[in-house]
């Protein structure tokens, strides 16, 4: 039995409280579902959507921070979360980035395509116009022409 006297808690000889024992198992099964998860994510095809690995990272943060006596292995195993879920995040914001500009580029695309399909159908309207414009002043040249003709060779008008 420890001895309950000042002087034997300064020497360290109190055993661990069930507080400890009971709060241990917990953290590490989140140690766990943290591994499980970025095990998960860590391939490109499944990562999460953007910010749920911060939220990995807060988690781990709180947990961090309210579990006391922490041995050095676990404060390891914490930092090493962190990391690979930080990691995790900036892979994801990187395909988020990527895939918006894909979906830019595509709409783009889209509009690109449709200017120049209006602007087809626009010239195609405006040839049309100006070949019956030609066709009409060719028209009236030839009776111009006609007239000149006959104007030059005396012959009256009619």
């Amino acid at each position: 039995m420890p001895d309950e006297s000042i002087a034997g808690m300064a020497t360290g000889s109190v055993l661990p409280t069930r507080k400890e024992r009971v709060w241990n198992p917990i953290f590490i099964a989140v140690q766990l579902a943290c591994c499980i998860f970025a095990a998960r994510w860590f391939r490109y095809d499944h990562l999460p959507p953007p910010g749920y690995s911060v939220a990995l990272i807060a988690i781990a943060a709180a947990c961090m921070s309210v579990h006391d006596g922490m041995k050095n292995w676990q404060k390891g195993w914490w930092l090493i979360i962190t990391a690979i879920f930080l990691g995790i995040e900036f892979r994801v914001i990187r395909k988020d980035r990527w895939d918006d500009e894909q979906a830019q580029e595509k709409r783009f695309n889209g509009i690109l395509l449709q200017e120049r399909g209006d602007s087809k159908t626009l010239l195609g309207y405006a040839a049309a116009r100006f070949d019956g414009i030609f066709a009409n002043q060719q028209i009236q040249f030839k009776q111009t022409m006609k007239t000149f003709e006959a104007t030059q060779r005396g012959e009256p008008e009619g």
